[in-house]
C-alpha cells in the first residue's frame, strides 16, 4: 500500500511538473508572438511614417512650386485654362496633404484625443454633413 502511494505520489509530481514545464513553454511562445507582432507594428509605421513624409515634403512641395510658378505665368486669354489648372493643382495639394496625413501614424499622447478627433471630423466634413462642438472644459490648455 505505501508503495502504490508513493507510485502515484512520484506519478502526480511528474505531471504537475511537465504541465508546468508546458505551461511555461506556452507563455515563452505567446510572448514571443507578441514581441513579433509589436516589432511588425513598429517597421509598418515607420515605413508609412517614410512614405508620408517623402509625400508631404517631396510631392507636396513640388505642386506647391508649380502651383506657385502657374500663378505667375502670363496668360493673355487664357483664364478660364489657368482656373482649371489651378484648381486641378489645389485639389492635387489637398490629395497628397491628406494622403500623407492619412499614412502619418498618429501619437494620442502627444496629439490628445480631442484634437484627433478635430482632425477626423475636418477630414469627413468635406464628405458628409457632420460637425463637432467640444466643450470648454476638454479644450487642451496651453501652459508657458
Amino acid at each position: 500500500m505505501i508503495i502504490v502511494s508513493f507510485i502515484l505520489l512520484a506519478y502526480r509530481s511528474f505531471i504537475l511538473r511537465i504541465i508546468k514545464e508546458k505551461n511555461a513553454q506556452h507563455e515563452a511562445e505567446v510572448l514571443h508572438q507578441k514581441r513579433l507582432v509589436l516589432e511588425n507594428i513598429k517597421a509598418q509605421e515607420s515605413e508609412r511614417k517614410r512614405i508620408a513624409v517623402m509625400i508631404h515634403d517631396d510631392i507636396g512641395n513640388r505642386l506647391n512650386i508649380l502651383s506657385l510658378w502657374l500663378n505667375n505665368l502670363d496668360t493673355k486669354g487664357d483664364e478660364l485654362i489657368k482656373k482649371n489648372i489651378s484648381a486641378q493643382m489645389g485639389s492635387l495639394i489637398d490629395s497628397a496633404r491628406s494622403i500623407s496625413h492619412s499614412l502619418y501614424p498618429v501619437n494620442l499622447e502627444s496629439v490628445g484625443l480631442v484634437l484627433y478627433i478635430e482632425e477626423l471630423i475636418a477630414n469627413l466634413s468635406g464628405r458628409i454633413n457632420i460637425s463637432l462642438n467640444v466643450s470648454p472644459k476638454f479644450q487642451k490648455k496651453i501652459f508657458s
